[in-house]
């Protein structure tokens, strides 16, 4: 009796034991199904005499069938999920293995139940009798789908970062030559002549300018370093300065252009610079991609409590891929050679990134090639301000001129300025650097000073600095005029002592208003 009793508690113990090995080789079965299936793994067995395809519950989530569909499978059915433009490379790969009883190792596209495509990264290893002869193979399949995504969107971009690259210098050598020629021209050419030359200088001075800005407005946003000036504004002050910029483009491709702006005045709280640069963007697509005696509609109003401007033209269109990236950046449609339309393919990135800092939207659509284009933005509406009592403004004062001390480095910029100052009037000293600008002030005594920031030695915020400690300068206004734009290049002049900060290159109307003020 005592014998049987112990028999039976040693059994047991072996029992309660088998049961714990087992529980704990479950265990780890289960953590190393759930690890496959965090790794997007399946593990696969093939039959090769019966053609029976053994798969792990893994394959159902990446082929995305339902529960159980795979666990046993034939190799004839898997191959028909197998992309037709990839079947044969995949069939060799299998062949050559069982061939030469080395690895198998493919990459190929799966066209699921539900039709979506994924890829896979197949790797096993030939199993042979004791012949010799191939019988198994075993392996993993693992979903690669994500990583040949980032590829391709790495592709994506470094192609259009190479187009950019392209269009640019294509872009910023197109007016070079024509300033070039101008120059030329003017020294040798009659009057008419060159007044047209100096036409051209500076229309395509201005162009170079655009394309400058629009680069660096774009770094701005994108790191979101542009500080919007907002104030109220209505609606048909946006689009009718929007508009203005571009009439004269208009007119010279003789397009017919319409305007409806719905009343009553619809108020926005915007940065008015910033929003009529963007709709202005808007206008600008739209005749260039306009052929003559094509039509351009911008309407503008209130909808549904929103702002709504629409920009529709009868120009050329957009194909559904261009469509979907319109707002991207440095995406354009496929170009001639000629480039009859110019640009680096970043106006419409900047509308985008201008209206949503605004709090608003803009959509892009198209019929088609050839069948014209259609934005709207959408912008919230703000409550219209309340009116002030108009006070009586003081008659403007006479302009006179000034003694105004120039400081710039670049010779030919330094030359055409101060010549451009004197025939206004001004009595016009010049420096070159940081120390002749310092000893020419404390003998100059100007009343404003023309400086430049990026000096050789002694940079711009130095000589300000300094120029605000001497007595001949007690007064004196000190106009920063330099190529630098960023928010801290401005925070730096302020602390330097500036009163005004203006960007290269300046509008010479805007200059001379500016000093007989």
């Amino acid at each position: 009796m005592a014998v049987a009793a112990t028999t039976a508690l040693f059994l047991g113990a072996i029992s309660a034991q088998n049961r714990r090995s087992q529980e704990r080789a479950e265990h780890s079965e289960r953590r190393l199904l759930m690890a496959m299936g965090g790794a997007r793994v399946a593990v696969w067995d093939w039959n090769l005499d019966s053609g029976e395809l053994l798969w792990s519950e893994g394959i159902e989530p990446l082929r995305r069938t339902p529960s159980g569909r795979f666990a046993s499978s034939t190799y004839d059915a898997y191959r028909k999920l197998i992309h037709p433009d990839d079947l044969e490379r995949v069939e060799a790969a299998v062949a050559h293995a069982i061939e030469t009883r080395t690895p198998y190792e493919a990459q190929f596209r799966i066209i699921a139940a539900d039709g979506v495509v994924r890829w896979t990264d197949a790797r096993g290893t030939v199993l042979a009798d004791e012949s010799g002869r191939a019988v198994r193979m075993i392996g993993v399949g693992i979903d690669v789908t994500r990583q040949k995504e980032l590829e391709e969107q790495l592709r994506t971009h470094d192609r259009r970062k190479d187009e950019f690259l392209a269009m640019l210098a294509h872009e910023l050598r197109n007016p070079l030559a024509p300033i070039l020629h101008a120059t030329n021209l003017l020294t040798s050419s009659e009057d008419g002549d060159a007044e047209e030359a100096r036409q051209v200088i500076r229309r395509q001075t201005l162009h170079l300018a655009r394309l400058v800005d629009d680069l660096l407005d774009v770094s701005r946003i994108t790191r979101g370093s542009v500080h919007l000036d907002r104030r109220p504004v209505t609606l048909a002050e946006i689009v009718n300065a929007a508009v203005d910029m571009w009439r004269h483009l208009i007119a010279q491709k003789q397009q017919r252009l319409s305007i409806d702006i719905v009343e009553p005045p619809v108020w926005l709280d915007a940065d008015p610079t910033r929003l009529t640069q963007a709709i202005a963007n808007l206008v600008h697509n739209a005749a260039k991609f306009t052929p003559a005696d094509g039509r351009i509609e911008v309407t503008a109003g209130e909808e549904e409590g929103v702002a709504v401007v629409r920009v529709r033209d009868s120009g050329q269109g957009m194909s559904e891929d261009v469509l979907a990236h319109a707002f991207e950046m440095f995406v354009q449609g496929p170009p001639p050679l000629d480039r009859p339309h110019g640009g680096l393919g970043l106006g419409l990135t900047l509308v985008r990134r201008l209206v949503g800092l605004h709090g608003g939207a803009v959509e892009a659509s198209s019929k088609g090639a050839g069948r014209g284009s259609e934005f709207v933005v959408r912008l919230p509406v703000a409550p219209a301000p309340v009116a002030k009592a108009s006070v009586a403004s003081a008659a403007p004062a006479k302009r006179r001129a000034r003694r105004v001390l120039l400081v710039e480095d670049h010779a030919d910029a330094r030359r055409i300025l101060a010549l451009m100052l004197k025939r206004d009037g001004h009595d016009v000293r010049t420096a070159a650097d940081g120390p002749s600008a310092v000893a020419e002030a404390k003998e100059f005594a100007p009343e404003i000073v023309l400086l430049d920031i990026g000096l050789p030695g002694m940079d711009g915020y130095a000589v300000a600095r300094q120029l605000r400690a001497l007595p001949q300068c007690d007064g004196a206004r000190l106009i920063a005029l330099t190529g630098y734009g960023q928010p801290e290049d401005r925070e730096l002049s302020r602390a330097a002592g500036f009163d005004e900060y203006l960007l290269k290159p300046v509008e010479p109307a805007s200059l001379l208003a500016m000093l007989g003020e």
